[in-house]
C-alpha cells in the first residue's frame, strides 16, 4: 500500500509541471524564426517592426525603408505622368526628382554584400543586416549566423542543425526524418518520422509517447509505467515483479505468487489469494467476509 499510496497520490511521472510537455516547439522556440532572419540573397528578410526588408535579384540588393505610410514603390514613381509640352515650367528638375526619392518610403541600393574568400578556400559573405555566411573550403559545411545570434549549420548529407541564442537549444534535423531537441537543462527530445517522440531528462527517465496516444515511462529504478489515454488505464511494473493496474472502475494490485488485490472506488478491499481464498474488507479495514470462514 506505501507504493500504492507513493504512486496515486503523489507520484510526480503524472505532473506535468515536473515534466512538462515538449510535443510543441512553437511554444519553446521562436518557430518563424527562419522566415524572419533570413539566411541570404535568395531569401527575404522581414522584420516586423518596420525596420527593413531585404530582397536580393541577380545579385543585386533592395533595401525598403518601411513607415506607417502606404509605400511607392519604383514601379509607381516610373509611372508619374510629365506635362505634356517640354517648355512647361513645372517639368521637375533633377534635384526635385532626387528629393522626392529621399522623402519615398522606398530607397532603392546596390547590392552591399562583402564577400572574402581564403587562402585554404573557405568563405565568408556578410550581408547588410548583419547575417554571416561561412562555407567551407569543400562545400561540405554551410554556416549561417544571424544578426539575433541563432545559428544554422547544414551539411552535405542534408542535415541540419539549428541553435536557438534565446532559449539556447539545439534543433537537428537529419535526412531520414528524425529531430533531435537538445535543450541547456541537458533534456533531449527524439521525433521520430512515424510521430514517436522520445524524451530523456536530466534525472536519467525516459518518457515515450505513441503515434496512437500511448506512453511508456522507464524511471531509473527500474520501474515502468505504461499509460493509455484513450482507455483511461495505468499499468505499473515494479522491479519485484508486482503489477499495478489502474482503471476507472478499481485498482488492481498483482504479485508474483497470484495473489490479487484489488481496491474499489468506495473503499472496499477484495484479496484473491492463489488457493482460492477470498477475503474483503470495508473502506476501514475490518473485515466483513472471509470464504476460509464461512466454510468452516
Amino acid at each position: 500500500m506505501a507504493v500504492y499510496d507513493a504512486f496515486y497520490n503523489t507520484n510526480p511521472i503524472f505532473n506535468r509541471e515536473v515534466y512538462p510537455e515538449t510535443g510543441s516547439i512553437s511554444k519553446n522556440f521562436p518557430s518563424q524564426q527562419l522566415l524572419r532572419n533570413g539566411e541570404n540573397g535568395g531569401e527575404d528578410t522581414r522584420v516586423s517592426e518596420n525596420k527593413y526588408e531585404q530582397s536580393t535579384t541577380s545579385g543585386d540588393s533592395e533595401v525598403i525603408y518601411n513607415s506607417n505610410h502606404l509605400i511607392r514603390t519604383d514601379l509607381q514613381k516610373e509611372n508619374v505622368s510629365l506635362p505634356s509640352s517640354a517648355q512647361d515650367s513645372n517639368i521637375p528638375s533633377q534635384q526635385s526628382m532626387i528629393q522626392e526619392t529621399q522623402n519615398s518610403s522606398t530607397v532603392s541600393k546596390p547590392s552591399s554584400n562583402r564577400e572574402k574568400v581564403y587562402s585554404d578556400g573557405r568563405k565568408e559573405i556578410l550581408y547588410p543586416n548583419g547575417n554571416l555566411k561561412k562555407i567551407s573550403a569543400d562545400g561540405s559545411l554551410t554556416k549561417m549566423i544571424y544578426y539575433n545570434g541563432d545559428v544554422k549549420e547544414t551539411l552535405s548529407d542534408g542535415t541540419v542543425k539549428y541553435f536557438y541564442a534565446e532559449t539556447k537549444t539545439w534543433h537537428t534535423t537529419y535526412s531520414d526524418g528524425l529531430e533531435i531537441l537538445e535543450f541547456p537543462d541537458g533534456q533531449i527530445e527524439r521525433r521520430q518520422k512515424d510521430g514517436t517522440k522520445e524524451m530523456t531528462y536530466p534525472n536519467a527517465t525516459v518518457r515515450t509517447c505513441f503515434p496512437d496516444g500511448h506512453e511508456e515511462w522507464v524511471f531509473q529504478d527500474g520501474v515502468v509505467v505504461k499509460v493509455d489515454s484513450q482507455r483511461g488505464e495505468k499499468v505499473l511494473l515494479l522491479p519485484n515483479g508486482q503489477r499495478e493496474v489502474q482503471t476507472k472502475e478499481h485498482m488492481r494490485r498483482e504479485y508474483p505468487d497470484g495473489t490479487v488485490k484489488t481496491v474499489y472506488p468506495d473503499g472496499i478491499q477484495e484479496t484473491r489469494y492463489a488457493n482460492g481464498r477470498i477475503r474483503v474488507k470495508d473502506k476501514y479495514g475490518n473485515l466483513i467476509m472471509d470464504s476460509i470462514m464461512q466454510r468452516l
